[in-house]
């Protein structure tokens, strides 16, 4: 169905279609998420006429305290996000935008919504103090709690199934006293 493909997805910056390069452009943050406008029930062909024609992001880069966009047609407007969804800055019928980093921000995003409702979700930009991150720790399992859940668990299907089979035996009983009753 051509309505429920196409209004979504993930652009990805890699020199080929090959898997390592692909993985490559992820790590590496060269994607951007987005959201292309599509009239009802447009045609594959005319799907793939419009994404030939989406907007380009020619530059995101940051210099010293600055993030600058720039793109390659006039959007409606570019926002800058920062922590918990606060609006930084919104710039209005512009292709180009910056904005300055505060030393209290330490995230931001970028939105850029063009005139045909389409929208582009850039990554975040993150600041932190240059040490090296740590890897996220390993779930550990709790084996006491787990085997107890295990038992209870093992208990109550035996439970079920010890009740069906005796439900089943009194039903065979009485449809048995009722058969030799009516005779």
């Amino acid at each position: 169905n051509p309505n429920e493909i196409g209004h979504h997805c993930t652009f990805i910056n890699a020199p080929t279609s090959d898997r390592k390069d692909i993985l490559n452009a992820l790590k590496a943050g060269k994607s951007f998420g987005a959201r292309i406008y599509r009239p009802y029930n447009e045609t594959f062909d005319e799907k793939i006429k419009r994404t030939k024609v989406l907007p380009i992001i020619k530059i995101v880069e940051i210099n010293e305290d600055t993030l600058n966009i720039r793109i390659d047609s006039l959007a409606k407007e570019i926002r800058f996000i920062g922590q918990n969804g606060e609006l930084l800055k919104s710039a209005f019928q512009i292709n180009n935008a910056f904005y300055i980093i505060k030393a209290k921000d330490t995230y931001i995003r970028t939105e850029i919504e063009f005139y045909d409702q389409s929208a582009y979700f850039l990554n975040p930009v993150c600041r932190y103090d240059g040490s090296k991150t740590g890897k996220a720790s390993i779930p550990e399992i709790n084996v006491y709690k787990t085997n107890v859940l295990r038992i209870i668990g093992f208990a109550t299907i035996i439970f079920f199934f010890i009740n069906f089979i005796f439900l089943r035996f009194r039903l065979r009983k009485r449809k048995a006293v009722l058969h030799a009753r009516k005779e």
